[in-house]
């Protein structure tokens, strides 16, 4: 998992077009823990491996908006690579095969995002997104301990839209969809977390109980396309995502 830290501002330059800058903080760590059992002449013996891989990295972030409309809202932003060295810490090396404080590159690559919103009416606004991600330009170190070579990859990209209707002042829904491709083969996918591409469909209610209340509701899931090694590896998963969040505007 990782945890990212941002500060940043934003400064309108004029009634049409406003920037933003910031820096982000990624604090990464990766666990993995597994067992084997070998049978032999002296019986069966449990080989267990545990350990896990620690860093952090800076990255950056540039952000242009521009509403040339009343109705219409293009918003563009750029990402940096984070450059991110896993230090390894062992608990458990049965095999041998690890090294303590050995040092794994996997950087958290660069990506471009462009948004588009338009509103046909007072009630209806579409929203439609692309995210490229820069994955060839990322350092990626092979992860010794499994036959995928983690270090080839292509570039990604998410893509998607979004409508949103207005019943009145005080209640929103809105419903979405999402392509990603991951850019990555089979054969070189985390054996743990499968990079798989996915369409997820994701739907949102928003109340404004009070004039500086926001409450909002949404779900979503990305259904994951089954993908199998030349191994015969099936890769398979299914994620439900529900977020609830309570706003206070103070003025």
């Amino acid at each position: 998992f990782s945890i990212g830290y941002t500060i940043g501002g934003a400064y309108a330059i004029n009634d049409m077009i406003s920037v933003s800058l910031g820096a982000r903080y990624v604090d990464a760590k990766r666990e993995f823990k597994g067992w084997a059992g070998l049978s032999g002449n002296a019986g069966q013996r449990t080989f267990v491996e545990d350990y896990e891989e620690t860093d952090g990295g800076w990255g950056g972030i540039v952000g242009v908006n521009v509403a040339p409309l009343e109705e219409l809202n293009i918003g563009l932003r750029y990402e940096s690579k984070t450059s991110i060295d896993y230090s390894t810490h062992i608990t458990t090396d049965d095999i041998g095969i690890l090294t303590e404080g050995s040092k794994r590159q996997r950087d958290i690559p660069a990506l471009l995002g462009l948004g588009v919103s338009y509103k046909f009416t007072p009630k209806i606004r579409v929203e439609a997104n692309l995210t490229y991600y820069f994955n060839e330009d990322a350092n990626w170190d092979d992860n010794p301990i499994t036959s995928a070579d983690e270090s080839q990859k292509d570039d990604g990209y998410d893509i998607g839209i979004a409508c949103e209707y207005t019943f009145n002042p005080k209640w929103k829904a809105s419903l979405g969809y999402m392509y990603t491709d991951v850019g990555i083969d089979p054969d070189n996918m985390s054996i743990e977390t499968p990079e798989l591409d996915a369409d997820t469909i994701a739907a949102g209610v928003a109340f404004k109980p009070a004039p500086n209340w926001d409450i909002n509701l949404g779900i979503l899931e990305s259904f994951y396309k089954d993908d199998t090694t030349s191994t015969g590896i099936k890769y398979e998963k299914d994620v439900v995502i529900m977020a609830l969040g309570v706003q206070y505007k103070f003025f």
